[in-house]
């Protein structure tokens, strides 16, 4: 398999870390959004063993390997860009400094488990991450994808009558592209099999269960590699 990553010097101009840094305690912040992702991931987790390898890919300040360190799970690992947020998570597990944008720093088939949380709508190259972390998880393993759907039909409203959603694609948030269930899908479908946890409460209902594009508030896809690759 070959990954196609960025160049240092494009990654730099695309953007700095300081520029990175202003979105990370926002995707890391608790809420309900939060606890519905912890409660799910307490399911997905369900029957693994504590020493199971877990990547937390952009990880903040650590918020998600804290929850899973105080849970029993031993064998954590972090990425993130960010020194003063390394400092605080490197209390829950061990953080790698990396930018994400180049190949991720680790073997083929090292993780049992992958986590990116609120983080695809700020990379650029998506193709090469996504790649990349088909590449380090485990045959049998689980990526865990969740981040908000951009096309969620609020947000569709909002756009249309001028109020812009501070989650739109902003290079003052730190958004730099779309994410909806189809773009992910586009993504995800080329390394993986991919099953989606239906979370917002409309799109539980009936009547919307069949439209997750429009009537989802969250893109939450449980991803496993395709025999083929």
């Amino acid at each position: 398999m070959v990954c196609h990553s960025m160049k240092d010097d494009d990654i730099k101009l695309m953007y700095e870390k300081e520029f990175y840094a202003k979105e990370r305690n926002f995707a890391c912040k608790t809420g309900l959004e939060f606890d519905l992702f912890i409660e799910h991931l307490d399911r997905i987790l369900a029957g693994k063993p504590k020493n199971i390898k877990i990547l937390d890919i952009g990880t903040g300040s650590g918020d998600i390997l804290r929850i899973l360190k105080n849970k029993g799970y031993n064998n954590l690992y972090g990425i993130e860009i960010i020194p003063e947020f390394i400092k605080k998570a490197e209390k829950f597990g061990k953080i790698i400094e990396h930018d994400i944008e180049t190949d991720l720093p680790f073997e083929d088939d090292e993780f049992g488990v992958i986590i990116t949380k609120d983080l695809l709508e700020h990379v650029y190259n998506v193709d090469n991450l996504i790649c990349e972390i088909s590449r380090v998880l485990q045959k049998d393993g689980i990526y865990i994808q969740f981040t908000l759907n951009m096309m969620y039909f609020m947000r569709r409203f909002n756009f249309l009558f001028g109020k812009i959603d501070e989650n739109f694609p902003s290079h003052h948030k730190g958004h730099v592209r779309w994410v909806s269930h189809k773009i992910l899908e586009k993504y995800l479908s080329k390394y993986f099999t991919i099953e989606k946890i239906t979370l917002g409460r409309i799109a539980r209902l009936p009547i919307f269960s069949a439209y997750p594009n429009i009537f989802d508030r969250f893109c939450f896809f449980i991803c496993k590699l395709r025999t083929e690759n």
